[in-house]
């Protein structure tokens, strides 16, 4: 058996270029790539599209759970965004209704604020608030 351990540098190249690939082209984008990631559990898929002031924030537990953004139940069986507004700055705001179901078909409605905004050349989202 052969293990071959990647260096720091070339796995952090890799993420770069990975982040770049799933790189927002519209508000929308960024917003609809976050979704796929709470959907999906993928914490990574969701830093991908972070502002800087989110990752920030909440980055750190993102990483400390290893990139993993939920467990077993409840988990999301469908997360939907609206077409959202352009605000007078330049940014959008999006509302994201997700709908939680757990292994005993109970279902759950939650509604969270997204700005979505241009940062670097690229489209990344903050959320504002969630709301149930």
């Amino acid at each position: 058996m052969v293990v071959v351990c990647e260096d720091a540098d070339a796995m952090k190249e890799r993420v770069a270029l990975l982040e770049e690939a799933v790189a927002a082209d519209s508000p929308k984008e960024a917003v609809q790539t976050f979704a796929k990631g709470l959907k999906n559990r993928n914490g990574a898929l969701q830093y991908a599209v972070m502002s800087k002031k989110m990752r920030e924030e909440i980055g750190n537990e993102y990483a400390a759970n290893r990139w993993q953004t939920g467990s077993s139940s409840p988990w999301y069986a469908s997360i939907t965004a609206n077409e959202g507004v352009q605000n007078d700055d330049g940014t959008w705001l999006f509302e994201l209704h997700g709908v939680l179901t757990d292994s005993m078909n109970q279902q759950e409605d939650w509604r969270f604020s997204f700005k979505a905004l241009k940062e670097n050349n690229r489209w990344v989202v903050e959320e504002l608030k969630g709301k149930d």
